[in-house]
């Protein structure tokens, strides 16, 4: 039996925990959102923004855990209202009304039958048919994914799964509605209220999880080229779309921006705020992560002064033979690192922890880019100095994020494998390289206080209890 019968995927979304339900009708509605790029022509810059403004207050809702949080609900509300439909291209329209089912799920308006058309309206945003010629393959690019320990099978209220013979690794069944496999595992669905994996919506140390957002699968061709359009919108005009780019390209990653900068956001902006042309919008924005980041930079990251910062620039673009060489020094010291980490433990990317620093070697790269281009003097160091500026904003969101994991125990987080590889790949000339580069364009001495984040969290997951072969038995993963 197909679970995309519309009556018993009702039946399971009435089921399920709220939050669960708002994550699935979130990640179909930001799925929906590369109808976006097949028509930009005819979506003007308000109507984008409305969108974006939609999908981000419905995101933060299905991952917070004040998610009845009155402030929370009203601007889903407030949002919801916002968007009109002017004369849009179907596709588009049906990324309009996904978004506006979406956050009827954080409402409360007819919760499960709100998620259901978040679902349809993508499924035709995405494919262009009408929502009553949806097929099981159409609903491969909208629906969710459900990973379940094969020992679970039996206990959730969604009924019996069981496993083909060579489908995933024994440890997991895969209810994969994103791509259908050539030899699917069958499900049964018991239509039995009582869910026990509701909290699926936790990983093992009861956080929030976001999977990247088109999980085990690549996009589909059309929609990546749609997705490329709407990417490439957003960076012709940082100015306005910067945050926004920013964040949708993280949700697309499955590494989220942090829910409490999101969350400032969503609770510090006011009706008036939003209700201005979207370039007043971002700056508005920028102002609140400006006062995020303050209250959270640690004291291992220096505040980069204005008038020191542009003499250092200026020392820096005297040579910039030696400055180009130092940033592409770092960036493949770091790129080669986190490539060896993934190779020898198996994985496809950093522990979460250290996610902040997939982003520097970029950061490196453009600046020996820049340094190494002929341009105007005055362009040239303006630009230097903003990417010396997000350097310093990536390493404090580095350094942050490290010290609130070293608040908590890191013992049975982490495989033996992902220990012995961290403790290889990210030694003395990796981080000592590391803090020697960052400090350089910073324009400070090496200290003590230089990473030491970053130093003493690999030191304490080098003495840590690894974990267990096989995961808890609670360690269900639900990508909704």
């Amino acid at each position: 039996m197909s679970f995309v019968d519309e009556k018993k995927l009702k039946a399971w979304l009435a089921a399920v925990e709220d939050r669960l339900r708002m994550s699935f009708a979130a990640r179909c509605a930001l799925r929906a959102m590369v109808a976006l790029g097949k028509n930009l022509g005819d979506v003007n810059d308000a109507m984008v923004f409305k969108i974006f403004r939609a999908n981000f207050s419905v995101a933060i809702a299905s991952t917070s855990s004040a998610s009845n949080s009155p402030i929370l609900i009203a601007n889903c509300r407030k949002a919801m209202l916002a968007l009109d439909l002017q004369q849009l291209a179907f596709q588009p329209y049906c990324a309009v009304y996904s978004a506006s089912h979406s956050l009827r799920t954080v409402i409360g308006e007819d919760a499960a039958t709100s998620a259901w058309e978040a679902a349809s309206w993508a499924n035709s945003a995405c494919n262009g048919h009408d929502l009553g010629q949806a097929t099981v393959v159409d609903f491969a690019i909208t629906n969710s994914l459900v990973l379940r320990r094969k020992s679970a099978t039996n206990k959730s209220g969604i009924g019996t799964i069981e496993a083909q013979p060579g489908s995933e690794a024994a440890e997991y069944v895969q209810l994969d509605f994103d791509r259908p496999p050539a030899d699917p595992p069958s499900l049964k669905f018991d239509g039995d209220p009582e869910y026990s994996e509701v909290a699926a919506m936790q990983d093992i140390s009861g956080g929030p999880t976001w999977a990247p957002l088109w999980h085990s699968v690549h996009v589909p061709d059309l929609e990546q080229e749609w997705q490329n359009r709407l990417l490439g919108f957003l960076r012709n005009d940082p100015n306005c779309w910067a945050f926004w780019l920013e964040w949708y390209e993280a949700i697309l990653k499955g590494r989220p921006l942090p829910w409490d900068l999101c969350f400032a956001i969503a609770t510090q902006m006011t009706e008036a705020d939003w209700d201005q042309e979207p370039r007043k919008v971002h700056d508005r924005i920028l102002e609140i992560r400006a006062a995020w980041e303050a209250a959270r930079r640690p004291d291992s990251v220096p505040d980069l002064e204005a008038e020191a910062l542009s003499r250092h620039v200026r020392q820096l673009l005297k040579d910039p033979q030696m400055t180009a060489l130092t940033a592409e020094g770092a960036a493949e010291l770091l790129e080669r690192a986190v490539a060896e980490y993934c190779n020898a433990s198996h994985q496809n990317r950093l522990p979460e922890a250290l996610s902040h620093l997939e982003g520097l070697p970029p950061i490196f790269r453009r600046i020996a880019h820049l340094v190494k281009a002929e341009g105007r003097a005055k362009t040239t160091e303006a630009k230097l100095r903003a990417d010396i500026e997000a350097l310093n904003t990536k390493v404090a969101a580095l350094e942050a994020d490290l010290k609130a994991a070293r608040a908590k125990s890191v013992h049975g987080l982490f495989t033996q494998a992902m220990i012995t590889a961290m403790g290889k790949t990210f030694g003395a000339a990796v981080v000592g390289g590391t803090g020697l580069a960052v400090c350089h364009f910073f324009g400070v001495s090496v200290s003590d206080l230089t990473l030491e984040n970053l130093r003493g969290w690999l030191s304490e997951v080098e003495k840590a209890t690894p974990a267990p072969v096989d995961p808890p038995e609670s360690a269900h993963v639900i990508d909704a």
